[in-house]
């Protein structure tokens, strides 16, 4: 629960440093090409340094603690041959850390099968977004990937390097003040969280997106949330941040 904890929040960070570098340089008139990368670049820069910090934070390994908090050898051990079958008794049977992992969780749905949802329900709601993942960078055990739908929308999803299959999925969305902006964000909230799941459907989340605005509040500490058919749907918005949703396993 931890590292999941600890990877949302380096999305957060990955999609603020996207945004807010963004605006910077729209603002200074470059491109949207220009400013989209390297905000891209900026938040990859900024949330990986996040990862490596939580890292060090963590402190040492469970492997050292062990090691350190293991009793001293009694004044009456056991012969040097007795020790060193034990040991080796000890070795054979110790499982090791690979074996003993737990396999992280995934949403048991791929990239191109997100990618096939997402554009079906766009085109079922007339809506002009596609969700072309195009920008790719590596993070933790699995890879990033993003869709820049327009200037104030992003799909960013982490996926598990080894089954390749998404991990996670942040929506990232801004408003412009006008009307159209609003519901975009919604239109675009209901397929990005529908598209988690094989068969696709909005009116799967539809409702659930409505009560998790609803019930947010701006200035909680925590987000909204609510498990629909084991994946965990979250939101929660500010003026800094604009408006987030996310999904992932339970």
């Amino acid at each position: 629960m931890k590292a999941v904890l600890i990877l949302l929040t380096a999305l957060v960070i990955f999609a603020i440093a996207w945004l807010v570098i963004v605006r910077y340089f729209r603002n200074k008139g470059k491109t949207a090409t220009v400013s989209h990368l390297s905000g891209f670049f900026a938040g990859v820069v900024l949330s990986v340094m996040f990862l490596v910090a939580a890292a060090i934070i963590d402190g040492p390994t469970p492997a050292a603690e062990v090691s350190s908090t293991s009793p001293s050898p009694a004044p009456n051990a056991a012969p040097s041959g007795a020790r060193s079958n034990a040991a080796s008794s000890s070795r054979t049977v110790e499982p090791s850390v690979e074996e003993t992992s737990t396999p992280e969780a995934t949403l048991d749905i791929t990239v191109d099968q997100y990618k096939k949802n997402f554009d079906r329900i766009m085109k079922e709601a007339d809506a002009p977004f596609r969700a072309n993942f195009r920008t790719k960078s590596h993070s933790g055990s699995g890879d990033v990937v993003a869709a820049t739908l327009n200037d104030h929308l992003v799909i960013l999803l982490t996926i598990n390097s080894k089954s390749k299959k998404i991990t996670s999925v942040l929506l990232s969305g801004t408003g412009d003040g006008t009307t159209k902006s609003g519901a975009d964000i919604i239109v675009v909230a209901v397929a990005a969280l529908a598209s988690v799941f094989p068969d696709g459907k909005s009116e799967q989340v539809g409702p659930t997106v409505i009560d998790l605005m609803q019930e947010y509040k701006v200035g909680d500490d925590e987000p909204a949330s609510h498990v629909v058919n084991g994946v965990k749907l979250a939101h929660m918005r500010s003026k800094e941040t604009g408006v987030l949703f996310s999904a992932e396993p339970v």
